[in-house]
């Protein structure tokens, strides 16, 4: 809907805003962000519009599209898009795993993705936030 554009074109202003003096890190590295969230937040939507091009699959319902990382860059930052949280396609260990293993090469800083519909973090999220904050 035209509401959900225009809030996504805000979030890739204040994004684009903060990544525009980005300094490169590890010997020159474009800086790398990951982003995590339960399927169906928006995280690709999120990507493409932060990327200002459709560079990652977005489904139309609540069931996932993405079963993998996948990473893209623009000229200031790279994005990796990561599978949901409550994949029901997926182990719960297997994914916190796929996630960790992403989240770790996350030079930048990790984007958490939540659909604002939902007012309440579900258990999986909440697992899935707390191996990547609490160890």
């Amino acid at each position: 809907s035209m509401r959900r554009l225009g809030f996504l074109a805000l979030v890739a202003r204040v994004v684009a805003a903060a990544t525009t003096n980005a300094t490169p890190r590890r010997g020159g590295a474009t800086p790398r962000y990951v982003i995590v969230g339960e399927t169906g937040a928006g995280k690709s939507t999120l990507g493409n519009a932060l990327l200002g091009r459709r560079e990652f699959v977005v489904g139309d319902d609540f069931d996932a599209v993405t079963t993998e990382t996948r990473c893209a860059a623009n000229a200031r930052f790279e994005l990796c898009d990561t599978p949901g949280f409550n994949d029901a396609g997926r182990a719960d260990d297997a994914l916190a795993a796929a996630i960790l293993g992403s989240c770790a090469n996350a030079s930048a800083g990790i984007i958490y993705v939540h659909n604002a519909r939902s007012p309440r973090l579900s258990r999986a999220a909440r697992k899935a936030l707390r191996l990547l904050f609490d160890g």
